[in-house]
């Protein structure tokens, strides 16, 4: 069951397009997006049956710090974070991001660009950074809510 992704803005193009002299590109943004999804995968996979629901609730704390991290110029990249379930083509999917839909247009932007100036603890990477800051905690919670789920299933099964 594919349940997990990760999106920051829409990066829909095929071709490498750099957009200035920091050399970002399409393709660099994507790679991104798939090395943030896949340390976020090795977690799910190495606590069995993980569902949408759990993944859910430990993507917070993620997505809190990253919300603290987002760089805030209108507040409209802010705004744009989530975690959702979708239906993925083999079942359900939670995606966390900025900009859902494309808007705004610029978090992949932001996200990437190194060489852009943030107030105080604002920074590019702000997702990226929060996943590796809360990779751990992320993995504790989801561990903890599989385990009570199966603790819950288990006793209620129990004939008294």
């Amino acid at each position: 069951m594919a349940i997990r992704g990760v999106s920051i803005g829409r990066i829909n193009t095929p071709m490498v397009v750099k957009f200035d002299s920091t050399g970002m590109s399409i393709s660099g943004m994507r790679e991104t997006a798939a090395a943030i999804a896949a340390t976020i995968d090795r977690v799910i996979d190495s606590v069995a049956g993980a569902t949408p629901a759990a993944i859910t609730k430990a993507l917070q704390p993620i997505y809190n710090l990253s919300q603290e991290y987002v760089p805030i110029d209108t507040g409209a990249l802010k705004e744009s974070a989530f975690i959702e379930t979708r239906e993925g083509v083999n079942g359900p999917k939670v995606v966390i991001g900025y900009a859902k839909g494309g808007t705004p247009w610029y978090a992949a932007y932001v996200h990437e660009n190194l060489e852009m100036k943030h107030a105080k603890g604002k920074y590019a990477k702000f997702l990226e950074r929060a996943v590796n800051e809360r990779i751990h905690i992320f993995k504790a919670i989801l561990a903890n809510e599989m385990q009570a789920a199966t603790t819950k299933v288990g006793s209620a099964g129990r004939v008294r």
